[in-house]
């Protein structure tokens, strides 16, 4: 159960379908496989209502009524698509079988002044019985177009735009209403139960040729390959309409609650997909698939990457109920009296309620991180399900990233020093060891020998950010909307970067690294323009190709750095050091030279931190596309 979860990313947003990152080839492009021929509702729409859309409006101009909606008069005796635009739809759920479809219209009528365009809007209850069926509720001007609290709104493909707190609301009142008492007892959370309030049954079948998949949802009835050993031939065997198959080749009985309450968020919130699709029921193997080629920075969207997202969510959000999960966390961490830091005391809390309550460590410690807490990264490790590391401590701000990681394992660094020159140049040098579950700085000062092979020192174990090698995990795709744990990669470029600009002026024989940025600090000049012509010159970038990257005139440029008294601003700093790809810690030294700084208050300036730190090396025009995500003005000089 332990490797299930380390092969998924530890925190996941259930609001767009974007398709995680594959193994890169050297190209610089990867390989993924996603669905194709998906149906989309705006052309089922469209494809059968065209015409009812036209009759309802052609009813009321000739009743009189559409002149009073538009409130304005005009001469047109019919309405077609010389008059007629439908510029776009919006889908509202009502529930797991029917949903809302508002169409926009716009029309171009006729009156003694000339063309005057009018919007307006039509509502349609729509639903699939046995073929897709819509009843026109609500007709108006865009004017009066109300504004929607009720119903989650549905994507073209109709599966739903949730956030993740959305998500979890969602799941606490499934509780709520099919089983109350489950909320607040975890006892009470039984994925068969839950199953049997909507209907369904479950069967647990050793699913043939499937080894990555731990459940399949039948809305159908169909057939399924199964084959208990290799002893004995594949099977095929009739599955009822209704049914959940938990894999037993994948998923012991006693640990299937989780890909149960899987397949039943797929059962109350993906059916009107499912049903889009015509597909009547059962594997998403069904799907029509292709390879594609994209670059590798290329993001890519998938609807059946997206419910798979939702399904793992709010299979967490049922196993442990926000509301009682948090509260749960902050009665067991307010009773721990001794700890070493924050990650000691989410594991002491998470261990007391995982034996209380027989809950997976690894299911706590990623619920944890869902739930805002990014320490407990630190908390609830193990290493192939037996080993325990050390609770630890870091700077969240250094870790944030899924796909990033300070963790891992013999066999998988044993593996990446064979594969990975860069990280043999790296570790053959000596400087590092394994510790821990850790690749550490080999200094006393970080790593201590003991009984049970190399551990953290205390000041490290509480600063794994600052003394362990960064690692990247990458997520191969084995299935249409399901990818497993491919590969690790060191993060080398920080090291590299920052070694770059440690080179000049520094006797590495005798001072180490973490004494070397000291003895750089203290040399850097203490002028804001000589400091940056010093990380110039080490770039061998010039004054025109600067000028270039952070997007203002050469001449500009080499007025301001020819004025000593020049007064340079946060944004400016910020794109010399995107430009430059400087580490943090030589940003914050050219910050301190033009007398500036970052504050740990303002929330652009976090937004700011957080570009220097983690994505100092991706360029300016992708730290403003951060920044426009977060509702910040984008870096401007």
């Amino acid at each position: 159960m332990e490797q299930e979860t380390r092969e998924k990313p530890e925190v996941t947003t259930c609001s767009d379908g974007l398709v995680p990152d594959g193994a890169e080839a050297e190209s610089g492009e990867r390989k993924i496989r996603i669905a194709e021929g998906l149906s989309t509702m705006p052309k089922l729409f469209f494809d059968t209502n065209r015409l009812k859309l036209y009759s309802f409006l052609n009813r009321y101009l000739c009743s009189g009524k559409l002149g009073k909606i538009v409130g304005f008069p005009f001469t047109d005796r019919v309405i077609n698509k010389k008059v007629c635009r439908f510029t776009g739809l919006e889908f509202r759920r009502i529930d797991r079988e029917n949903f809302f479809t508002d169409v926009f219209v716009e029309l171009a009528l006729t009156t003694a002044e000339g063309l005057r365009i009018w919007k307006g809007y039509i509502e349609l209850w729509c639903g699939f019985e046995d073929a897709f069926t819509c009843t026109i509720e609500d007709f108006g001007s865009m004017e009066d177009y109300p504004e929607h609290e009720t119903g989650i709104r549905l994507n073209p493909w109709l599966v739903p735009y949730f956030r993740n707190s959305e998500l979890d609301t969602e799941c606490e009142q499934i509780w709520a209403k099919r089983i109350p008492e489950a909320l607040q007892d975890p006892a009470k959370r039984k994925g068969e139960e839950l199953a049997r309030s909507y209907g369904l049954s479950i069967r647990y079948l050793p699913v043939y040729n499937c080894p990555n998949t731990a459940g399949i949802l039948f809305f159908a009835a169909g057939k399924l390959m199964v084959r208990a050993d290799k002893k004995h031939p594949p099977e095929e065997i009739g599955i009822p309409a209704g049914t959940i198959v938990v894999n037993t080749n994948r998923i012991k009985k006693e640990y299937a609650n989780y890909s149960i309450f899987h397949e039943i968020i797929h059962y109350e919130y993906h059916y009107l997909f499912y049903r889009l699709q015509e597909m009547g029921c059962n594997d998403m193997k069904e799907i029509r698939t292709k390879e594609i080629t994209v670059k590798a920075k290329t993001p890519v969207t998938c609807p059946v990457h997206w419910m798979e997202k939702q399904a793992d969510r709010g299979a967490y959000g049922l196993l442990l109920p926000a509301g009682w999960t948090r509260q749960t966390i902050a009665e067991e961490c307010s009773k721990v009296k001794e700890y070493k830091h924050i990650g000691d005391l989410l594991d002491q809390a998470g261990r007391i309620i995982c034996t209380r309550y027989g809950i997976a460590n690894f299911r706590l410690r990623a619920r944890m991180i869902q739930l805002g807490h990014i320490e407990a990264k630190g908390a609830l490790n193990w290493l192939g399900g037996k080993i325990r590391i050390d609770p630890f401590a870091f700077d969240p701000e250094a870790w944030r990233r899924t796909e990033e990681t300070f963790i891992i394992d013999k066999f998988a660094a044993g593996r990446l020093y064979e594969t990975s020159e860069e990280f043999r140049e790296v570790f053959d040098t000596g400087k590092f060891i394994w510790a821990d579950g850790h690749i550490a700085r080999n200094d006393p000062r970080f790593v201590r020998e003991t009984v049970y092979g190399p551990m953290l020192t205390t000041w490290a174990n509480a600063h794994v950010d600052q003394c362990c090698l960064r690692f990247e995990r990458i997520y191969q795709q084995s299935g249409i909307g399901q990818y497993v744990f491919g590969r690790m990669n060191l993060d080398i470029d920080y090291i590299t970067r920052t070694r770059f600009f440690l080179e000049d002026g520094t006797n590495q024989a005798i001072l180490n690294e973490m004494e070397a940025e000291e003895e750089y600090k203290r040399n850097f000049p203490a002028s804001f323009t000589e400091g940056l012509k010093q990380l110039m010159k080490k770039a061998e970038v010039s004054q025109e190709t600067l000028a270039e990257k952070i997007g203002i005139p050469f001449r500009t440029f080499q007025l301001w750095i020819g004025k000593p008294d020049k007064q340079f601003t946060v944004d400016f700093v910020i794109k010399v050091s995107l430009a430059l790809e400087l580490p943090e810690w030589i940003s914050d030294l050219l910050l301190d030279r033009a007398g500036l700084s970052l504050s740990r208050v303002k929330k652009r300036d976090l937004a700011l931190i957080w570009i220097q730190r983690v994505m100092w090396k991706d360029g300016i025009e992708v730290a403003n596309q951060y920044l426009k995500e977060h509702g910040f003005d984008p870096l401007a000089i």
